[in-house]
């Protein structure tokens, strides 16, 4: 079984599952801005320049407003109504990159599209086992590929990011739900041996899945920890507090 102290860790700083899940995040960025645009086309691209990998995803989308442009990256930022995410997609995007010690240049015009330009350091191929070995966890092989985990959120980019890190870091199986309803019908089937959940989700909030999970299998509460990017909100953070659950706050 995954220990979650060490997987607590693991999601709270930077790794390739991470990286991974940054590209999905700026191509799904991509895909939203071209949904309604004529021209629906998403370019990504990376070359070696010097010691340095350059990474572009061009989109041919709405393109990003002056005014919006300079807090694309703020966190709980968002151009987007209430169902459609928190604002936190790009700017743990931007952190995954800077925890690289990589740096993101963007380019966008109204109506025409937007281009994000990520530079990364480049890594020497005989380095590589030395930056594994000081970050990776030591489970076996077979161990981790028999850990079972459970990613409940209502944002795909967060759902997308938990899992490519807990593939590639961990190989660990795992299975995604959007809200607390979709994520019982998964645990009436399927045993698993930790749950990641967020708060805040329609359909069934977290705290509603925590409670079934008290009186359904109570064997799982010391595996269930929660994720949370809801901003500002004291009455939240002390309900958590209570619970003795652990908690990691978004953006990471």
């Amino acid at each position: 079984m995954v220990d979650q102290g060490k997987l607590l860790g693991l999601v709270g700083r930077g790794h390739l599952g991470f990286l991974l899940g940054s590209r999905y995040g700026f191509g799904l960025y991509a895909r939203h801005a071209v949904e309604k645009s004529p021209v629906r086309q998403i370019r990504i691209s990376a070359r070696i320049v010097a010691d340095s990998l350059l990474w572009t995803i061009t989109d041919t989308g709405h393109g990003i407003r002056p005014e919006h442009l300079r807090r694309i990256f703020d966190p709980f930022f968002s151009t987007k109504g209430p169902s459609t995410g928190t604002g936190l997609g790009l700017s743990v995007c931007l952190s995954i990159i800077e925890q690289h010690k990589g740096s993101i240049d963007i380019k966008s015009e109204v109506n025409l599209g937007t281009q994000f330009l990520i530079t990364l350091p480049r890594v020497e191929a005989k380095d590589i086992p030395t930056i594994l070995q000081d970050t990776a966890p030591a489970y076996s092989d077979n161990l981790a590929l028999r850990s079972r985990v459970l990613v409940v959120d209502d944002e795909e980019f967060i759902t997308s990011l938990i899992h490519e890190t807990l593939r590639t870091e961990l190989r660990c199986h795992v299975e995604r739900a959007s809200n607390g309803l979709k994520a019982i019908e998964l645990l009436q089937t399927t045993d698993f041996d930790l749950i990641i959940s967020d708060v805040r989700m329609a359909g069934m909030d977290g705290f509603a899945l925590l409670d079934w999970v008290q009186a359904n299998l109570p064997a799982l509460l010391p595996h269930f920890f929660f994720i949370t990017g809801d901003a500002g909100s004291a009455d939240l953070y002390q309900k958590l507090e209570t619970l003795g659950v652990e908690v990691l706050r978004k953006p990471f």
